[in-house]
């Protein structure tokens, strides 16, 4: 079994990537892979359609990965435009990782299951990174997955307001009466608050 196979086994890569070179670097503490996607890619980020290669970028991208025990892993492509039929000329998809970002999905999916359950100073030891790196990653990741947050089908809204520290502090929790759900929660009591579920909290579609 070749180097590249076995990396790709140990790693669970299959159908995700190729693997065209790899190094180590910081005194084997870091494993650097030069990949490509799995066929070949070429694929529309947007409809999955594969399109005709243009050519590619010059500037090379990296993305880390999750770590093997104490070496990081980090992946290295140039990703190259195509043209789709539909979309015109865009960048072909990362099946790796979302577009812009400079992590993979699975490393960021561990990034938020370890914040889930331990603090972000633990996660941050867990995966190598400075508390600081791991804080701002799992911002963008929480506004990333909220954009376009809608409820649907929201027929029976309740509204509670809650206190804490011993009564000096008030939150606001929105629910969905019908499924049991708490749909909202935010600081703040009154008008104002109620204000900012409806203006900035939710996008709320009734079907």
């Amino acid at each position: 079994m070749s180097l590249s196979k076995f990396i790709i086994r140990i790693l669970h890569l299959q159908r995700l990537l190729k693997i065209n070179d790899v190094g180590f670097k910081n005194r084997f503490r870091e494993l650097h892979l030069w990949v490509r996607p799995h066929k070949n890619g070429g694929r529309c980020p947007q409809c999955g359609h594969r399109g005709r290669i243009l050519c590619s970028q010059r500037q090379e991208r990296v993305w880390r990965d999750l770590p093997l025990g104490w070496v990081e892993v980090f992946f290295h492509y140039v990703p190259r435009e195509i043209l789709c039929r539909t979309h015109g000329r865009v960048q072909e998809e990362i099946p790796w990782a979302r577009p812009h970002s400079r992590e993979t999905h699975r490393f960021e999916y561990l990034v938020l299951r370890y914040c889930r359950i331990m603090t972000q100073q633990a996660a941050a030891e867990l995966l190598r990174l400075l508390a600081s790196t791991l804080s701002d990653l799992l911002h963008r990741l929480i506004v990333h997955f909220r954009q376009d947050h809608s409820i649907r089908s929201l027929r029976v809204l309740g509204v509670d307001e809650i206190s804490y520290k011993k009564g000096h502090r008030f939150a606001t929790v929105v629910y969905d009466l019908a499924r049991s759900k708490v749909v909202w929660i935010g600081d703040g009591k009154g008008r104002e608050t109620i204000d900012r579920v409806f203006r900035d909290g939710l996008k709320i579609v009734i079907k």
